[in-house]
């Protein structure tokens, strides 16, 4: 082998080396520092790390937290922030499964948590449902606590309702190209005879 050859690679490998040891000690760094800010809301979200209530790493889970909270900011500012729990994401992403396996019709799963559910012909994005959700604001009227003539609004009011704290998306792809999304919440909103703020 060519000496020349051999320092090239050696050179090479150095420097990656040096690369990626300079990359672990920035997000040590970057760790060390969130978790003296935030030390109470350090903890794992699959691969993605997850520091409060929607800032996150590498996970789609703040595409789904982050415009769920800006609809409760919107109509109250004392409504707690919902924050991305991964037992119920992994709910609902076994019932989005169950159901793309099913032909994509909009069914609840009827389980123990609240539950708004999409579906979409087209691949969309996690925002796209949590926005169609919230377009239902147009239709509840707050002073009666009802929704217009015909219309649907119980999806917006989960999505704001006080007490929620906590939630957890999936989705799956349907056999037709669509796309199947389910939001969970704990504890579950629309309570009969109760304002969701």
């Amino acid at each position: 082998m060519d000496p020349r050859h051999l320092s090239v690679g050696l050179g090479v490998f150095l420097l990656l080396s040096a690369f990626c040891g300079a990359a672990r000690e920035l997000e040590n760094d970057v760790l060390e520092m969130v978790s003296a800010n935030k030390p109470q809301h350090l903890e794992k979200v699959g691969e993605a790390r997850y520091f409060g209530s929607d800032e996150f790493l590498g996970d789609e889970a703040s595409d789904y937290v982050t415009p769920h909270n800006n609809a409760r900011t919107a109509v109250r500012a004392n409504i707690p922030n919902l924050r991305w729990d991964t037992t119920l994401a992994d709910y609902a992403r076994k019932w989005a499964n169950t159901r793309a396996s099913a032909g994509c019709n909009l069914v609840h799963s009827g389980g123990q948590y609240g539950e708004n559910i999409y579906w979409s012909s087209w691949q969309s994005v996690p925002g796209d449902a949590v926005a169609s959700w919230v377009s239902e604001k147009a239709y509840y009227d707050y002073n009666s606590n009802t929704c217009a003539a015909n219309k649907i609004c119980g999806h917006y009011t989960q999505v704001v309702w006080r007490n929620t704290v906590r939630v957890g998306c999936g989705s799956a792809r349907c056999s037709n190209g669509g796309k199947f999304v389910v939001c969970s919440y704990d504890p579950p909103g629309n309570w009969n005879g109760e304002w969701p703020y």
